[in-house]
């Protein structure tokens, strides 16, 4: 288990790395010099432990949106993308399509990662969902006029030999009615990119409509739900996809804040080794049924904008959610305590 929460830290830290590399590179490169390559591939099949094929082969320059400069057709282990105008400082993606399912190598913009053979490795899929193994949290910070929520889903494709998992209309996620501001993003095993999630209505929710890799992957789902002048709230939650004796663990910040849950099948307040300021409790839900969750009292987690007598408003556009500065930075609290709450998801298994 432990071997398992390092994994993930290091996939989640990877990612933000990431993201301040890119945002910072970006920010300072108005003018790009461009200069002509040729990158070399090869592919190679995770399943099998041959060279690998695929159906086609996408170069995409990571620049003032995701742009697709260069497509090769049918390839089989290796391949190469001859003469190609890119930027001289920009970062490319090569994403690589097999049985369906898409696989991303990230090229960083210097002259050593452009000129080495970038290895990928594509696998042939399963829709066995028993190779899946999911743990998740619910997360709630009070804010002044709003609650945020964030869900969290640790999965883990245990395949052997590794597959992708492919299945329609399986990954359900719950949404409450009442949730405002919607947003999901998916992180991939080896993958140091969040990838958007377009949601679509499902049975009981939406569905997430992608492939799951081999390894460790994480899901984030966040919404917000109306709480004015930090008034009380309702919103009801469900584990559509469960296994028996599945639980989540719902995490609350402020401590302060008084959180209800009825309908539960079982309900566990934990009382050690929180996070500073934080309650939480395990909760086994019932099959196919939501749990409902009643909030109240707790102090506004202060913003930053109160502290300065010059807020600037900030808005960071990600598909369809448009995200105040003040919002990101509780985000980005929630984040940062996301490696203390996953190790809560394995110390407290029955």
């Amino acid at each position: 288990m432990l071997q398992r929460l390092v994994e993930v830290e290091s996939m989640i830290r990877n990612y933000f790395i990431f993201i301040v590399f890119f945002s910072v590179h970006l920010a300072g490169s108005s003018s790009l010099n461009a200069e002509k390559i040729s990158l070399q591939g090869i592919i190679q099949n995770g399943t099998t432990g041959n060279l690998g094929t695929a159906e086609s082969a996408k170069l995409i320059i990571l620049q003032d949106g995701m742009r697709e400069v260069a497509n090769l057709q049918s390839l089989q282990g290796k391949f190469s993308f001859q003469g190609v105008d890119v930027p001289n400082q920009a970062p490319l993606l090569v994403q690589l399509t097999y049985s369906g399912v898409n696989y991303n190598k990230l090229i960083p913009p210097t002259p050593e990662f452009r000129q080495k053979e970038s290895e990928i490795t594509v696998y042939d899929v399963s829709d066995d969902p028993d190779i899946l193994d999911t743990k998740s949290i619910l997360h709630i910070v009070r804010d002044r006029d709003f609650l945020i929520i964030n869900k969290y889903f640790l999965i883990n494709n245990v395949s052997k030999p590794p597959k992708s998992f492919v299945k329609q209309d399986f990954l359900e996620i719950y949404i409450p009615k009442n949730a405002e501001d919607l947003y999901a993003q998916l992180v991939q095993s080896d993958s140091k990119m969040g990838i958007p999630l377009k949601l679509k209505n499902g049975k009981l929710g939406k569905l997430i409509e992608r492939p799951i890799l081999p390894g460790l992957s994480e899901i984030q789902v966040s919404y917000t739900i109306k709480a004015q002048n930090s008034s009380d709230a309702d919103f009801e939650d469900m584990m559509i996809v469960m296994k028996k004796d599945d639980y989540r663990v719902i995490f609350y910040k402020p401590k302060d804040m008084k959180v209800q849950i009825t309908n539960s099948i079982q309900l566990l307040e934990l009382k050690e080794d929180l996070p500073v300021e934080t309650g939480a409790f395990k909760v086994i839900y019932p099959e196919k049924n939501t749990i409902k969750i009643h909030v109240s009292g707790g102090s506004p987690i202060k913003r930053e904008s109160e502290n300065n007598s010059n807020p600037v408003e900030r808005k960071i556009i990600n598909g369809d959610w448009f995200y105040t500065w003040d919002r990101t930075l509780l985000g980005v609290i929630g984040v940062i305590c996301l490696f203390f709450i996953f190790s809560f998801i394995f110390v407290y298994r029955d």
